[in-house]
């Protein structure tokens, strides 16, 4: 970290300092190893160690962390109940094997291995020590969770809920130069750094609801990262599975932060002469370039999009997306940019380019004013739909006299597939009702998309089923009809969760 602090200065050019105790440390550091060359005894050279009370120390600081990192290796190889056998073997293993080696090494003789028997015991011992309070948390560090008056806020990493949006984070410097900043869209504890920090009761009840599932056993959701900061400055992480249901109250709470927004969507303050082009993605999954060859249209779109967003509360998401705009700048003036990994990339002459996407929700009224005047659906209403065809998956597993699926009567007629089933729904009950369920896969809110072995096909009036690739595919999302989730289990469909 002190090497890179001092690059970071030294590119900025205020890196006086810095090098100074830079060079007063490696004076230091010479005077030292000149006294220790000059003190040395004549009758240890040769030696592994020139200095003999040196042994046990560096022996206790390369045994332990070696011991417990080849215990964890042999944890983590097999797959079943056995692996805490495997952990202690491991341990014991590596202990007894790094502390045979150095005392090989410094007494140059193999038959020196178990030298220090009384040493190893110990070393072994602490090892044992330290596995145990790490398994059972004894100092209590991994169910750490500080209490709502000794916090100062929290940081957020949602990047693996809200997949769908793309964005970046803009600062404009007082010299009109731009600092960018991609989100974190990978599922790491990066997305955690040079984040807002919020506080609220809102926030605070769901992370806790979070942190009690994960404490019960929860093994199934997605993926997301906080950073706890109490009042003294302290920092803990945690990682936590989040179900469909966690996540949709922990979104609320962070659409009614101001400050999150502002952070989430600050892309909105690039110059509008930066903003060369808007499409848009609607209802029937068309893409559509908006208002080519009118940039007041385009900006005007921009702005009443980034209002809607700072207005409107965590009660925006509870409904999917009608829309999603993109918005792509080019031209922009910057000292380079900080990619989704983390990755600092140099700035060029022609200015820098950004894309983004951001999903549009029905209680957007000003931006749906907007989106009216161009008469693309923006409800699954709009849509004139003939017929859906629903491609069930087999489970391999499930044969035709499984129990789970002997007493299972389809409600519609199954036509099988090569690897399943399909069916065709045509009937007006069963468009209205499958027509609340489904999206084209980029309007949907992330955390409430279904993992299901199925497939559909949207069928409008006046066109034909392709049967392949090329058609209109979408997703369920939402409530289920009964007769969905029927058809689904005769036709042995055995993943069908929402979100997890």
């Amino acid at each position: 970290m002190v090497i890179v602090s001092f690059i970071d200065r030294y590119s900025s050019g205020s890196f006086g300092k810095q090098l100074l105790i830079l060079i007063l440390t490696l004076f230091i550091m010479a005077a030292l190893s000149w006294m220790a060359f000059c003190r040395r005894r004549s009758e240890n050279t040769g030696k592994a160690l020139v200095y003999t009370w040196m042994e046990p120390v560096l022996s206790a600081l390369i045994t332990i962390p070696s011991g417990l990192g080849i215990g964890l290796i042999f944890y983590m190889i097999p797959e079943d109940s056995s692996k805490t056998a495997w952990w202690i073997f491991g341990m014991i293993l590596g202990t007894i094997l790094v502390h045979g080696i150095l005392e090989v090494i410094y007494e140059m003789d193999f038959r020196r291995f178990f030298r220090r028997k009384v040493q190893l015991m110990i070393l072994g011992g602490v090892v044992a020590i330290c596995a145990l309070t790490m398994k059972m948390d004894l100092l209590g560090y991994d169910s750490y969770f500080p209490a709502y008056d000794n916090l100062q806020g929290v940081v957020i990493n949602v990047s693996n809920l809200s997949y769908t949006e793309q964005l970046c984070n803009v600062e404009k410097k007082e010299n009109g130069i731009y600092k960018i900043r991609y989100t974190a869209t990978s599922d790491n504890s990066s997305g955690l750094l040079d984040q807002p920090v919020m506080k609220s009761k809102a926030l605070y009840n769901s992370l806790k609801d979070i942190r009690l599932q994960n404490e019960k056993g929860k093994k199934s959701g997605r993926r997301m990262y906080v950073r706890y900061i109490n009042k003294q400055g302290f920092s803990v992480c945690r990682g936590y599975i989040v179900s469909s249901a966690q996540a949709q109250n922990l979104m609320e709470a962070l659409y009614d932060e101001q400050t999150w927004k502002e952070d989430r969507y600050s892309f909105f303050q690039l110059d509008k002469q930066y903003l060369k082009e808007v499409t848009g993605i609607f209802c029937d999954g068309d893409i559509q370039t908006l208002f080519e060859k009118n940039a007041e249209k385009r900006q005007a779109l921009a702005e009443a999009l980034r209002k809607d967003i700072l207005e409107n509360g965590g009660q925006t998401v509870k409904d999917q997306p009608c829309a999603m705009l993109m918005f792509d700048y080019a031209g922009i003036p910057s000292e380079g940019y900080m990619d989704e990994w983390g990755m600092n990339v140099p700035a060029v002459q022609e200015g820098e380019s950004v894309s983004t996407s951001v999903l549009v929700y029905p209680a957007y009224k000003r931006t749906l004013a907007i989106l009216e005047e161009t008469g693309y659906p923006l409800s699954m209403d709009e849509l004139s739909v003939e017929y859906i065809d629903v491609y069930y998956f087999s489970s391999e597993a499930a044969g035709e006299d499984d129990e789970a699926f002997s007493d299972t009567e389809p409600i519609s007629d199954l036509e099988e597939t090569d690897n399943g089933y399909k069916v065709r729904y045509d009937k007006k009950e069963q468009l209205e009702a499958l027509k609340k369920c489904i999206r084209p896969s980029q309007l949907v809110n992330g955390w409430t998309i279904w993992n299901a072995d199925a497939t559909m096909e949207v069928v409008l009036e006046g066109q034909e089923s392709t049967g392949g690739d090329s058609g209109l595919y979408m997703t369920f999302v939402g409530e289920i009809p009964d007769f969905i989730r029927a058809d689904a289990k005769a036709a042995h469909v055995t993943e069908w969760e929402v979100n997890d």
